[in-house]
């Protein structure tokens, strides 16, 4: 009922607007050629969303874009904002507790234990405040 997914039978629920969940499903779905790390950065997160951007807008200079310079300013200002220059670390430090190994490796080579463990790395990296399991 907290995530919208089922109806209460009698009273309401109330958020805090500054409530974040976070979930780890109970049968996620990966892709099989899909890298760990593709997987962890294909989320709804603000700073995964950001640094998607960014590459973009990186990219965008290289290509001469009118608009590129204007962009990365504002882009490298936010991720300034939202510390997100360390993210990866982030992810990796929270990868590396969690015994995760990347080493580049396909997710379809990954045992069940190992792949519930590449989900709750996911959701822990979204930084919320209510984690549901």
């Amino acid at each position: 009922a907290l995530l919208g997914r089922e109806e209460t039978d009698s009273g309401q629920i109330v958020k805090s607007n500054h409530l974040k969940i976070s979930i780890l499903e109970q049968n996620p779905i990966f892709l099989p050629e899909e890298r760990i790390i593709d997987h962890i950065y294909n989320g709804e997160n603000k700073i995964v969303q950001l640094l998607k951007q960014y590459e973009l807008v990186c990219e965008a200079l290289g290509n001469g874009s009118e608009t590129a310079e204007e962009d990365y300013t504002k882009i490298t200002q936010e991720m300034d904002r939202l510390s997100a220059w360390d993210y990866e670390k982030q992810v990796k430090s929270i990868l590396k507790e969690l015994g995760v190994d990347l080493g580049g490796r396909r997710i379809i080579k990954k045992s069940g234990g190992m792949l519930k463990k590449v989900e709750l790395a996911k959701a822990l990296i979204d930084e919320s405040n209510l984690l549901i399991l």
